[in-house]
């Protein structure tokens, strides 16, 4: 609004500058990956990769799905700790598991997840990738489920 006023400029040029300016930012947002930008920043900026960051959200990379397989690649071949890079392996390994199976579907074909299956095959090719060792229960953040005490339905006799 000062620009407009300073540069003495019409309403009309001020809406239609807010209106190019919104169509922007929604085809930028349309085009950029933006579940893929935070997965590769996070990774990026993980305390457990080398980052100067917080503790890496597995989980959260999870629910971003195959938007997130190559950070999860990339934390799994920079993680120094075996159980991260073991929950790290079994996150990617879904999300792989699910993309393959999308780009399997003629229907849910995108070139997006093309080349993200390329790139995944790249750096395997670079450096092969864990197997997940265990297949028992995980949270969403690839921890094993905790053994949950059994207690008896009915309380025991006392002597």
């Amino acid at each position: 609004i000062c620009w407009r006023m300073l540069r003495g400029k019409s309403g009309a040029w001020l809406i239609n500058t807010n209106a190019a300016a919104a169509l922007t930012v929604l085809v930028a947002s349309c085009v950029i990956d933006l579940g893929a930008v935070a997965a590769a920043w996070n990774v990026r900026h993980a305390r457990e990769v080398g980052g100067p960051g917080p503790e890496l959200d597995v989980c959260y990379l999870s629910l971003l799905g195959p938007s997130a397989l190559v950070s999860l690649v990339e934390a799994e071949r920079r993680s120094t700790s075996p159980e991260l890079a073991d929950r790290v392996a079994w996150v990617r390994e879904r999300a792989l598991i699910d993309l393959r199976t999308r780009q399997a579907d003629w229907r849910a074909w995108t070139p997006r997840d093309a080349l993200r299956l390329e790139r995944v095959r790249a750096l395997k090719r670079e450096r092969p990738l864990l197997h997940s060792t265990r297949s028992f229960p995980r949270q969403c953040d690839g921890r094993l489920l905790a053994d949950h005490d059994v207690y008896p339905l009915t309380p025991s006799p006392e002597h």
